[in-house]
């Protein structure tokens, strides 16, 4: 499937917005190739120039200033098409839009006046709407908005919604807030553009032209998705990257035990935690007290690590009767010391100590510690050992059992894949150090006698490997929300032979480099070896796009 059928690339074009309420069913499907595709390098100066264009031609259509043609664009995601269709259907699209007030304040009269913010008696300035202050307290104000990265800003009255168009006549000649102010609208412009995205590297300030959505490559060498502005992550959507790593956050944030790699983890986890009756966060209890506070602050349930039941109606009452045997309150149980012999602290129950002899204690009265009041051993929980009532303190919970041990498979499930997950991440992060070896055994290649060109194989397999490894990375993500059927093996068999092939180029740079002395031959095995494992990963990432196509994979998420 070709990403141009599924996004339109023109710059006034909408950008598609990962949100889990807006997404379409194609975004939902859809899976980033994990073909480089065509790209043009701009600087901050051409976007500048590209955005002033954009404005200066609506505005020849809207014949308003360039402040609020850009506001109005700005809303309307840089869209011309989107803006000039609402403006020309609704009459009164300007007050709509609180470019226009609709129900301006009195005119103050000219001249120095106090300002209301400051009681400073000074020359005062405002908006159409005659809400007034002077130049310095709406320079602070603006400078407070800048801060928090707004590049549409209201008018400083509380009430009144109207929007500050022309930034300059309240700053003056302030050139530091000028072009604070300017970055924030050329943010805002590259951000609504679905055709330009910033380079993710720190020490990089240009930005990516795509003709599409896809892996795209900086001047600079950084690779990244332009639809969501991360690392390449093909097979995995953008959608299903983003919910994968809320919830690796959400585990690492309510788990106490974190993640491991060791399976004997695993047997830990399901011998010494339990999960919380109320999140099902895992819990190891580090005290005698068996009265256990889940420690997820959204959470913070208090239960008791016995029977799980709440302690604010638990309390510290008993817990210890086997499930399976009925309690002595219960009706129909009869408690007895010494079999065959009946004991009652009420009356029409003989109580004997002595086969044949009837004792009680006081005849014909009934006793009780306090008349008329109910014991409870609990403050506000009813305790009665009268007939009818049954207490299951104790008692087995089939479905709140099959909830916890559902929301533990859960957990190991997603351990599974993650585990996985950031073993390639760590290994990605780890061949970095590769390069430099590789670099030391270029520049022996070249004592040797080859020439620059013929010792690039290397550079160029430590890069393959990256990638390879960068999207074995992303296969689990893939794997993890893919519904197993005939297709999902023959993705795992795909993956499992892309992770051999990957193992065997690694191992061989890192361990066989330097054991192979006949360069011929070390260039043949290095360029045999990174052939085939990038012939893996096309094998896979191309079964991904087909399976899309055909609507093959069932995704849940």
């Amino acid at each position: 499937m070709d990403s141009q059928d599924e996004w339109d690339n023109d710059d006034d074009d909408l950008k598609q917005v990962d949100s889990d309420e807006d997404d379409s069913e194609e975004e939902k499907k859809w899976i980033i190739k994990e073909a480089v595709v065509e790209n043009k390098i701009l600087t901050y100066s051409e976007i500048l120039a590209s955005m002033q264009a954009v404005i200066k031609d609506v505005q020849s259509v809207l014949q308003q200033p360039a402040g609020i043609c850009r506001i109005l664009l700005q809303n309307h995601k840089w869209s011309k098409g989107q803006l000039l269709e609402r403006f020309y259907e609704d009459p009164e699209f300007l007050t709509n839009t609180n470019m226009i007030p609709s129900d301006p304040a009195q005119k103050p009269e000219d001249g120095p006046r106090d300002c209301d913010i400051c009681c400073e008696n000074t020359e005062l300035v405002g908006l159409s709407c005659n809400h007034m202050a002077c130049r310095d307290c709406w320079k602070f104000y603006l400078a407070e908005k800048i801060k928090e990265g707004k590049s549409i800003i209201e008018c400083m009255a509380s009430d009144c919604k109207l929007l500050v168009y022309d930034f300059n006549e309240f700053v003056g000649d302030d050139k530091e807030m000028i072009t604070q102010f300017e970055k924030l609208t050329v943010n805002a412009y590259v951000e609504s553009t679905s055709s330009i995205s910033w380079c993710p590297s720190e020490n990089c300030s240009l930005a990516v032209k795509s003709d599409s959505n896809g892996i795209v490559e900086c001047s600079c060498g950084t690779k990244f998705c332009s639809s969501c502005g991360s690392a390449p992550h093909d097979p995995a959507t953008c959608r299903h990257v983003k919910i994968w790593n809320r919830k690796a956050e959400k585990e690492k944030a309510t788990s106490s035990v974190g993640f491991s790699t060791d399976k004997d983890t695993f047997q830990w986890i399901l011998s010494n935690t339990k999960d919380c009756p109320k999140c099902m966060t895992a819990i190891e209890k580090n005290g005698g007290c068996m009265r256990m506070s889940c420690r997820n602050q959204q959470c913070r349930f208090e239960f008791c690590w016995m029977c799980l039941r709440q302690w604010s109606v638990h309390g510290y009452s008993p817990c210890n009767t086997n499930p399976g045997i009925q309690d002595s309150r219960n009706p129909g149980f009869q408690e007895s010391r010494n079999p065959g012999i009946q004991e009652s602290r009420n009356p029409g129950f003989q109580e004997s100590r002595n086969p044949g002899i009837q004792e009680s204690r006081n005849p014909g009265i009934q006793e009780s510690r306090n008349p008329g009041i109910q014991e409870s051993r609990n403050p506000g929980i009813q305790e009665s050992r009268n007939p009818g009532i049954q207490e299951s303190r104790n008692r087995f919970s089939e479905e709140a059992e099959k909830n916890r041990l559902d929301s533990r498979a859960e957990l190991l499930r997603f351990m599974f894949f993650y585990n996985r997950f950031k073993a390639h991440e760590q290994s990605l992060g780890l061949e970095k150090k590769l390069i430099q070896k590789i670099e030391k055994k270029m520049d022996e290649m070249q004592t040797a006698g080859m020439c620059y060109s013929e010792t690039l194989f290397l550079r160029k397999a430590v890069d393959t490997l990256s990638d390879c490894r960068r999207t074995l990375q992303y296969t689990y993500v893939f794997a993890y929300f893919l519904e197993r059927n005939n297709h999902a093996i023959i993705f795992e068999n795909n993956q499992n032979d892309l992770e051999m092939a990957t193992e065997q180029l690694s191992g061989f740079m890192e361990q066989k480099l330097d054991a192979v002395t006949d360069l011929k031959v070390l260039s043949r095995n290095v360029q045999d070896k990174a052939r085939y494992v990038e012939h893996r990963r096309k094998v896979l990432s191309e079964h991904c796009v087909e399976g899309l196509e055909m609507e093959n994979w069932v995704l849940n998420e």
